[in-house]
């Protein structure tokens, strides 16, 4: 969940039409601004710059690197302080910083509780201070509590304006709409938490095996428990591309790939997760 560095992508994908093209060439203008397209932002966890040109060097990265080359990439941004997901994603979702989001960070300490609220940076705090605090803090405080009520998300804005938005997998959400998280067993023998949560987020919300769009719910992702119950890449892409086919894609829709945080540490390199879109991209196009 750390961020040393994140990049969004803006992409401007239209709904699915078409057969998949075999070797991925989809026929498009560099300068194509139709209006009627919807809109996707991709945040890939701790995707730095030079691992992006490292990667494309190495041409391994097909996907990125079209929409490098047919948009625009910027190498002088400033990632939010602290550069933590919950934070940096705050600020992307609402266009403010933190100190008017209110979520200052990935653990801070809260004068109103007394108490130190974590969002699953260890397991062994969340062991000393109790899972339920924990789990209850990502799944309902975070967006419904502590991401402060002064402030409007892109998903709320773009309600009031008349337009669909939907998040897959991304840990700031809060939309107009009414959700329930549903908690696995696991969860029910490990916490004191009621068997389901109610949360308010966008027209479409998927997080995991906890919340998918009702339309898919009949679906099957890898969402099991030894999937990280559908906290991954993986489940990401599956998510998108069923909602793209399905001809239920959004206006906007928000993307979150976890994966690459830890392996680009050691690697230097981007995950197999995000190269996997590759197929999602271009079969929009």
């Amino acid at each position: 969940m750390r961020n040393v560095f994140l990049v969004f992508l803006v992409l401007l994908l239209c709904s699915c039409s078409g057969t998949e093209k075999e070797e991925y060439e989809p026929d498009i203008q560099a300068n194509d601004t139709d209006p009627t397209k919807n809109v996707v932002m991709i945040i890939i966890d701790t995707m730095m710059g030079s691992s992006l040109d490292k990667s494309m060097e190495e041409g391994n990265i097909p996907a990125l690197e079209f929409l490098v080359n047919n948009g625009q990439y910027y190498k002088d941004l400033v990632v939010p302080f602290p550069s933590m997901s919950v934070t940096v994603e705050s600020t992307l979702v609402t266009g403010e910083m933190a100190d008017k989001h209110r979520v200052p960070g990935l653990s801070w300490y809260d004068q109103q509780s007394d108490r130190v609220v974590n969002y699953g940076s260890t397991v062994p705090f969340w062991v000393r201070n109790g899972f339920s605090e924990g789990i209850f803090d990502v799944f309902y405080r975070l967006n419904n509590e502590h991401l402060s009520k002064d402030v409007s998300t892109v998903f709320e804005e773009l309600e009031r304006r008349g337009h669909t938005s939907g998040s897959i997998n991304a840990l700031i959400y809060r939309g107009s709409h009414r959700h329930e998280l549903n908690m696995p067993p696991l969860t029910k023998e490990l916490t004191d938490l009621p068997s389901s949560i109610n949360t308010r987020g966008p027209d479409i919300l998927a997080f995991g095996q906890f919340e998918k769009p009702g339309i898919l719910k009949r679906k099957q992702f890898s969402d099991g428990v030894f999937h990280r119950l559908g906290l991954h890449d993986k489940y990401t892409v599956e998510v998108t591309q069923e909602l793209i086919e399905e001809n239920i894609q959004p206006d906007f829709m928000l993307l979150f790939l976890p994966d690459n945080d830890k392996k680009i540490i050691n690697t230097g390199l981007i995950t197999d997760g995000a190269l996997k879109l590759r197929k999602v991209i271009f079969k929009t196009f």
